[in-house]
C-alpha cells in the first residue's frame, strides 16, 4: 500500500513538471516571436499580424491553461461554477488559436488567388479589427456553458471536466461546429494554395522568360514569389501543428 502511494505520488511530481515545461516553453518560444516581429519593421506584414495574435494565443495558453490544468488535476476548484469557469477558459484559448489557424488560411487563400486585389483590400488597420474578431468570437463560442449549456448546477467536492461540461457541447458545437470544420475548411484552401502555386510557379518563369527587361514584371513576380514561400511555410506550420495536437 505504501509503494503504491508512492508511486501516485511519483506520477503526480511528473505531472506538475510536464506541465510546467509545456507551459515554459510555449511562452518562451511564443514571447520570441511576438518579440522579433514587433522589433523589426520588415517583418511588419499582413500575415505576420495574424501570427503574432496566434502567439499571444500560445502565450495565454501557457500562462494560464497550464497552471489551470495542474490545479484541476489535483480536483481544484470544488464548486461547481469555479470549475465550469476554468473549463471555459481552456476551451476560449482553444478556440482563439484554431479561429486563428483558420484565418491565417484564408489570408493566404485570398493573397495567392487575388495578389493585386488583397494589396490593395487589406490594411494592418483591418489586421488589427479582425485579430480583435477573433477574440471575441473565441470568447463567445468559449462561455457558452456558462451561458447556459452545461451541466445543471450541483455539489461538487472535486473538479472535473465531463462533470460541468455536456458531452453535447463537446461534440456537436466544439468538435464538429469549430474543430472538424475549420481543418475541413484548411485543408481544402492549402490544398487549392498547392495547386495554385504549381501551375502560377511555371507561369512566372515563362514570364521572366519572356518580359526579363521589364522592371514591373519584375516586381510583380518577386512579390508573388514571396507570398507563395510565405504560403508553403504557413502550410508546413499548420500541418505541424495539427499533427501535435490531434
Amino acid at each position: 500500500m505504501v509503494g503504491t502511494e508512492k508511486d501516485f505520488e511519483l506520477i503526480d511530481a511528473l505531472y506538475f513538471v510536464a506541465e510546467f515545461l509545456i507551459g515554459f516553453v510555449a511562452v518562451s518560444l511564443n514571447s520570441l516571436v511576438v518579440l522579433a516581429i514587433v522589433k523589426h519593421r520588415s517583418l511588419h506584414s499582413i500575415t505576420n499580424g495574424f501570427i503574432c495574435n496566434l502567439a499571444a494565443a500560445d502565450i495565454a495558453m501557457g500562462l494560464f491553461i497550464t497552471p489551470t490544468a495542474a490545479i484541476a488535476y489535483m480536483g481544484y476548484p470544488g464548486n461547481f461554477y469555479g470549475c465550469l469557469f476554468i473549463s471555459c477558459i481552456l476551451l476560449i484559448l482553444t478556440n482563439v488559436s484554431i479561429i486563428n489557424l483558420l484565418v491565417i488560411a484564408l489570408d493566404r487563400f485570398f493573397a495567392v488567388k487575388s495578389p493585386l486585389r488583397y494589396q490593395k483590400v487589406m490594411t494592418m488597420k483591418k489586421v488589427y479589427c479582425i485579430n480583435c474578431g477573433i477574440w471575441l468570437l473565441g470568447i463567445n463560442t468559449g462561455l457558452i456553458p456558462i451561458y447556459g449549456w452545461s451541466h445543471p448546477y450541483r455539489e461538487l467536492t472535486f473538479c472535473r471536466f465531463i462533470d460541468v461540461i455536456k458531452m453535447e457541447h463537446m461534440v456537436y458545437l466544439q468538435f464538429f461546429g469549430i474543430i472538424l470544420t475549420s481543418n475541413i475548411i484548411m485543408f481544402a484552401v492549402y490544398t487549392y494554395i498547392c495547386l495554385v502555386v504549381r501551375k502560377h510557379s511555371m507561369q512566372i518563369d515563362e514570364m521572366n522568360l519572356r518580359f526579363a527587361s521589364q522592371t514591373d514584371i519584375k516586381r510583380a513576380t518577386k512579390w508573388y514569389r514571396k507570398e507563395v514561400k510565405a504560403s508553403k511555410l504557413i502550410v508546413l506550420a499548420v500541418a505541424l501543428f495539427i499533427c501535435i495536437t490531434s
